[in-house]
């Protein structure tokens, strides 16, 4: 990680964020609840993709024209929900 800027809080801000990244490390009871939630707020993410204005939707189908190996969002959240934990 890096973090740059002018501010004089600097140190003490980047000492205050890896104390709270080190806080969420997660016990291997929690791990399975973590990737749930995660893994539905992605689908659910990818199934609003749609309902976005058209004209976003069309710029984003311009990647997948042009790109090889490029998945719309409903392949995407299709394969997603197959996937576990273990």
């Amino acid at each position: 990680m890096s973090w740059s800027g002018y501010s004089d809080k600097l140190p003490q801000f980047a000492i205050e964020i890896l104390k709270k990244i080190e806080a969420m490390k997660a016990d291997d009871e929690q791990k399975p609840l973590l990737f749930k939630q995660a893994k539905e707020s992605n689908i659910q993410t990818l199934k609003n993709y749609y309902y976005m204005n058209p004209f976003r939707i069309a710029l984003s189908n311009t990647k997948s024209f042009f790109t090889m190996n490029s998945h719309s969002p409903k392949t995407i959240s299709a394969e997603l929900a197959d996937y576990t934990y273990e």
